[in-house]
């Protein structure tokens, strides 16, 4: 049941401003994916072509919204679009560290988009959160971030992110590891070879999914 007594002019403003972080740091991180892969990749043709592939685009849309999900009702509009800008570049960086490993197929990009957008968004908490925001979305106790003069109360939520993205990947680690071990004993393995017929090549060479 919903309170007699909800001000609903502030659920309209803390909705505006949620729908809003999230829809200026999306563009903002879609445009710098597209502008910043040509200036760090000059030696992929793929991202030296004037459009870099549909593949590209969304996962510049997509590391912008993994990254504002730990921060959004925490950050303003401006902060977003600031990590949205931050966002694109961290994607391609990411991309080309990773493309370089052999040990795991990853054709569209989901281990640095998820990981390093998710590590990224949930640091930048104790970097950008500001508290009148905070308090809006529920959470009076979140202090101002670094950058908005959260001192010492902020070097404590970073170590609180710090460990809390420690536990998790533990965690995850483990479970995935146990997963993945019972499907390679069970059911052979979980790749496929790269020359296999079910495998659809995407033109532009994004990708074969």
């Amino acid at each position: 049941m919903i309170p007699a007594d909800v001000d609903w002019d502030d659920v309209r403003l803390q909705i505006e401003s949620e729908l809003s972080t999230k829809i200026d740091k999306k563009a903002a991180a879609k445009d710098t994916w597209e502008k910043v892969a040509q200036a760090i990749a000059p030696d992929n043709k793929d991202l030296l072509q004037k459009n870099p592939g549909i593949l590209y685009a969304v996962n510049g849309i997509l590391m912008g919204l993994i990254v504002i999900t730990p921060l959004a009702g925490f950050v303003s509009p401006g902060s977003a679009i600031i990590l949205g800008v931050l966002a694109g570049p961290l994607f391609v960086t990411g991309e080309r560290f990773f493309g370089r490993s052999g040990w795991y197929t990853d054709p569209v990009g989901l281990l640095p988009g998820h990981l390093l957008g998710g590590v990224f968004g949930v640091l930048m908490i104790a970097f950008f959160a500001q508290t009148a925001f905070a308090t809006g979305s529920g959470f009076p106790g979140l202090p101002n971030g670094l950058l908005f003069g959260g001192g010492g109360a902020a070097f404590k939520q970073l170590g609180i992110e710090v460990l809390g993205i420690i536990v998790v990947m533990a965690v995850i680690f483990a479970i995935s590891f146990a997963t993945a071990w019972v499907i390679q004993t069970f059911a052979g393995g979980i790749r496929t070879d790269d020359a296999a017929p079910e495998l659809i090549p995407v033109s532009g060479g994004d990708a074969a999914v």
